[in-house]
Formats: C-alpha cells, sequence, structure tokens
C-alpha cells in the first residue's frame, strides 16, 4: 500500500469503528429505558460514521485512478515522442504554401497518389482528434458532493439527528440532495456542450487525388493532401491556404 491510500483507507476504517460503536451503544443504552436524546445522540454519531464511510470510498478509488493513470502515461511516452517527432515546425498554417509543398512533396494541381497517400496514413495515424470519455452523472453527482458547502450541509444534516430529531435531519437531508442534484444538472449540461463541441469535425472531405477532386473520409486525410474549402465548411487540419 502506498502512502497516497494511507489517509482514504483509516478515513474508512475510523468510520467503520465508528459505525460499530453506534450500533452497539444504541442497542445497549436503548434497552434501559435512558431518555429518548441519548439514542438520538447515537444515532447522530451513526450518520456520521456511514457518511465517512460512502465519502471515503470515493476517495480509495480516485487514488487507484491517479496510478492507473500515471502508468498509461509512463507507458505512452515513447508514443508521444513519436508525434512529436513527426510534427512540422514551424505550425503549416504560418508557412508560405510554396515551401510545405515542397516538403510534402506535392503539387496542388495534381494532390498526392493513392499509393503515397496510403503511406502516409500508415505513417502517421489516421486524421482524428482525442476526445476524452466524458464521465458519467454519477461521476459529476459525487464531485459535487465533495464541494466545501455540501459537506457543511451534510454536517448540518447529521447534527440536526444528533441533537433534534430524525424527522428534521432526514428533512435536512433531502434538502441538502435536492440541492446538489441542481447543481450537478448544470454541470452536466455544460459539459455535455463542450463535448459536443469537439466532436463537431466534419465527416468526410475532398481531396485532390491523382489530379482528381475525391471525396474520403475525414480521418484518411494525411500530410500533404491538398483539401478543397468551400464557403461555410468545417477545417478539419491545419495547413496552408492557396488558390488554383
Amino acid at each position: 500500500m502506498t502512502n497516497r491510500y494511507v489517509v482514504p483507507v483509516a478515513y474508512f476504517t475510523c468510520s467503520f469503528v465508528l459505525i460499530v460503536a453506534s450500533v452497539v451503544a444504541i442497542i445497549v443504552v436503548g434497552g434501559h429505558g435512558v431518555p429518548s436524546a441519548v439514542p438520538n445522540l447515537f444515532a447522530g454519531l451513526l450518520v456520521f460514521g456511514l457518511m465517512g464511510m460512502l465519502l471515503s470510498i470515493p476517495l480509495i478509488h480516485n487514488v487507484w485512478s491517479k496510478q492507473k493513470r500515471k502508468q498509461q502515461q509512463q507507458e505512452a511516452v515513447k508514443d508521444v515522442k513519436k508525434q512529436v517527432e513527426s510534427q512540422v515546425w514551424p505550425p503549416p498554417w504560418s508557412r508560405e504554401v510554396a515551401s510545405l509543398c515542397e516538403e510534402f512533396a506535392v503539387r496542388p494541381a495534381q494532390g498526392l497518389a493513392w499509393t503515397e497517400a496510403s503511406v502516409r496514413l500508415q505513417k502517421y495515424g489516421a486524421n482524428r482528434v482525442e476526445v476524452q470519455v466524458m464521465p458519467g452523472y454519477f461521476a459529476f453527482f459525487v464531485k459535487e458532493i465533495y464541494e466545501p458547502t455540501q459537506l457543511l450541509l451534510l454536517c448540518v444534516g447529521g447534527l440536526y439527528v444528533m441533537f433534534g430529531s430524525i424527522e428534521e435531519g432526514v428533512t435536512a437531508f433531502i434538502v441538502i440532495f435536492l440541492l446538489v442534484i441542481a447543481e450537478v444538472g448544470t454541470e452536466w449540461r455544460a459539459k455535455r456542450a463542450l463535448a459536443s463541441l469537439k466532436l463537431s469535425t466534419p465527416h468526410d472531405a475532398v481531396v485532390r487525388r491523382e489530379g482528381q477532386l475525391q471525396r474520403i473520409p475525414a480521418c484518411n486525410v494525411v500530410p500533404g493532401d491538398v483539401v478543397q474549402l468551400g464557403v461555410g465548411m468545417r477545417i478539419l487540419c491545419t495547413g496552408g491556404a492557396c488558390r488554383h
């Protein structure tokens, strides 16, 4: 176990012990005819223990996910170096079209040959935009719970159970979850809008191959392709602009 697991695991363990102690206390004290305020005190401690256990589970999962992502990043270092080496510098949009054509060995009037385009596709890979997987609604909900305001409201709900009545505590928790659901819904819609913008790349492209205009999938566009653009078209790659 690494040091990163120590705090969340200790938090989980303490919460579990608090739950067991509260249940035992409620059973023992509740059977001796003591005032109802005493069992409510232990019921509040039980609620705090349950909240602590539930909140510690995502923390443990977060540590595990970070370690997994770190391993994946280390494995992807070689691929990143290859991508950096294959990039053209300075950027194509800042250079003259003639120098780009010379570097990529292409004539604007002819374009690439199909065989050469196939070779470059295997060398450089598909022309795709890497989009991260969008977290689910539950992930957004858990993230919102860890906000300081929501944690304070959860503590208030636990105190209601501890020093007030269970009905007041339940009411407080219902209000808290309604507030969290409303905030998560707003953030979820904003994230979905951003994700849809990233996915709004064109599916096809018109390129010049061996002197003829051909419509091909946008993912098959390779460095050196002469792409025909029109008014209102979305740009699917970087490059220089010329008239022909």
